[in-house]
């Protein structure tokens, strides 16, 4: 059987898993204290238990209003908003572990190269040498307006930049060279000055004299994680990325994007294996089959429409207020998402599909993401079979928090994968790179 890498994706926000399942969910426990630290604590101890790759935050700088051109929808059901700042969580993280892998998101748009550069490599030491960077563009207008922007780039410029920014970074990261820290008592000498230079660093868009006021950490630079899928945002990936995740529903949908996107990877001068790609998936586990299909055809039921809707607002950043929900929507309208993201429509329009709005907006805040519905034992093998269809590489477990969540996967599941030989058993490494690239 293909062994799969795991990832569990979540955010430092209420609506952590990203539906309905976040802090009003009945698994995560009405009012459940999302901002303590013991929770986040707890939780990444047992998914390192279970030997999962890493655990990725998701991350955004603004509350929306781009449904109804008001705040209240995301406000009211803590849809996009609100968002703390993943990356002291992460350290907090790390204080408790020593092999699991540890992710933020931060974006390219808003950091600036240098501040971000330095806080990688300061998470990288504080944690020996797992951290990764999820590099995003942003796409939400508020976010540009509260760092006092009157509007974003567009779509395929915002990308030009952050290949700019990576490149920059990387310079940075490289500004000490290997055997620069010596820590020579003898001769009290900390640095050889030799080996520590400036970059002098002078694009399109940013300079940067460098080098970085920071000791290179042990992985030298972050593992670097992108969700970008439209053509520019692969693109990015295939020449930067070293895992990327993806949103596809059906094993056919799964398979094509893996080996198109390969090639892509191989196309750009690396090699394949260098960027591993995580399938979005989010299982829905109960005691037995029927059970479990209960619980799912009960959250779809019960999934608010209002709340799906300001989401796929946001994400396509064009108000759906105004449309019929018992309709599809038109086909202009992927056209004009392309400065969200875009995407989002062609998943739920690919194949020949035509959902209604009202169809669309349910499913996001219920079953989004390719959905795993079923006992221990049927969820187990249906991941174990899909990842066997597609070749790899692994899975992004999107859902809610501990213990209602991630206990029943890493308690029931991850024994009957460890069983099959499909996910690891121990560690084989340290480092974060070293968990991607193990097989």
């Amino acid at each position: 059987m293909t062994k799969m890498h795991l990832m569990w994706f979540c955010a430092f926000s209420p609506h952590a898993g990203f539906g309905m399942d976040g802090w009003a969910g009945p698994q995560t426990g009405n009012g459940y204290d999302w901002t303590r630290p013991e929770l986040w604590q707890d939780m990444v101890v047992a998914l390192e238990r279970a030997k999962f790759d890493l655990i990725m935050l998701g991350d955004s700088l603004a509350v929306p209003g781009t449904y109804q051109g008001r705040m209240d929808a995301y406000l009211r059901y803590a849809e996009h908003a609100p968002f703390h700042d993943p990356s002291p969580l992460v350290a907090i993280m790390a204080a408790v572990t020593s092999r699991i892998g540890l992710a933020a998101t931060l974006s390219t748009t808003f950091y600036p190269p240098f501040l971000l550069a330095r806080l990688m490599t300061t998470l990288d030491h504080l944690s020996r040498g797992r951290i990764a960077w999820n590099v995003v563009t942003s796409y939400k207008v508020e976010e540009a307006l509260n760092f006092g922007y009157r509007e974003l780039l567009d779509h395929d410029q915002r990308y030009d930049r952050a290949d700019e920014y990576m490149e920059l970074c990387a310079q940075l990261w490289s500004s000490w060279e290997p055997g620069a820290v010596v820590m020579d008592t003898s001769t009290n000498t900390f640095a050889n000055p030799a080996k520590v230079r400036s970059i002098d660093f002078q694009g399109a868009y940013y300079r940067s004299r460098g080098p970085l006021n920071a000791t290179p950490s042990p992985q030298g630079r972050p593992v670097i994680i992108q969700a970008g899928t439209s053509e520019r945002g692969q693109d990015f990936a295939a020449r930067h990325a070293e895992a990327i995740i993806v949103a596809r529903e059906t094993i056919e949908e799964m398979k094509q994007f893996y080996d198109q996107f390969k090639a892509r990877v191989r196309k750009s001068g690396r090699a394949p294996e260098a960027c591993k790609i995580f399938f979005l998936a989010k299982p829905l586990i109960a005691n037995t089959d029927e059970e479990a299909q209960q619980r799912a055809d009960a959250l779809y039921a019960h999934a608010p429409v209002e709340a799906g809707l300001a989401a796929l607002s946001t994400m396509i950043q064009t108000d759906l207020s105004t449309y019929d929900l018992d309709q599809p929507l038109p086909s202009s309208l992927e056209r004009q998402a392309i400065q969200g993201i875009r995407s989002q429509l062609e998943r739920f329009y690919g194949s020949g599909q035509t959902p209604t709005l009202r169809e669309i907006a349910t499913r996001k805040v219920s079953l989004d993401s390719a959905p795993f519905v079923g006992g221990p034992e049927r969820v187990a093998d249906r991941l174990a079979r899909t990842m066997e269809a597609v070749g790899g590489d692994g899975f992004a477990i999107r859902q809610g928090l501990w213990p209602g969540y991630v206990k029943p996967f890493v308690e029931q599941v991850i024994p009957l994968l460890q069983q099959r030989g499909v996910v690891r058993k121990e560690y084989a490494g340290t480092l974060l790179r070293d968990h991607l690239q193990e097989f």
